[in-house]
């Protein structure tokens, strides 16, 4: 797949999250009525980031089993998620709010990305020396 195919995904994903992080509450409860368990809009949170830490990985075609890497990928993935909920108090004052929550599981979800592809990058050699 071409560099242009990869970056415009990654593109193309990073404007729904942002999209969904700075739309009004009452847009999002289509979500809310398909998603009733307690704390889904955490797990949301958590699945989203996990997701964009792994396509920026693969836009990048960087390999993360070195931890800098790594940690630059979370930390990209970091402050994004930080500046959305920073906007949110800007741009949707009463409706939605800034959430230590939000950000803890978003930086979670890019953490546990990050550690599963790295731990896939980790065993590829073994896999093709057995093989």
């Amino acid at each position: 797949m071409t560099a242009l195919v990869r970056w415009t995904i990654l593109a193309a994903y990073t404007a729904v999250i942002t999209k969904l992080s700075l739309s009004p509450s009452s847009s999002l409860r289509f979500f809310s009525k398909y998603l009733k368990f307690a704390h889904a809009d955490k797990v949301a949170h958590f699945a989203m980031y996990g997701v964009l830490a792994a396509l920026l990985v693969w836009a990048l075609r960087i390999r993360v089993a070195r931890m800098e890497t790594a940690a630059r990928v979370v930390g990209v993935c970091l402050c994004y998620g930080l500046f959305l909920e920073v906007l949110q108090l800007y741009l949707l004052p009463g409706d939605r709010c800034f959430s230590l929550l939000d950000v803890t599981a978003n930086t979670s979800g890019a953490i546990v990305s990050v550690a599963l592809l790295a731990l896939a990058e980790r065993r590829e050699p073994e896999e093709l020396a057995g093989g």
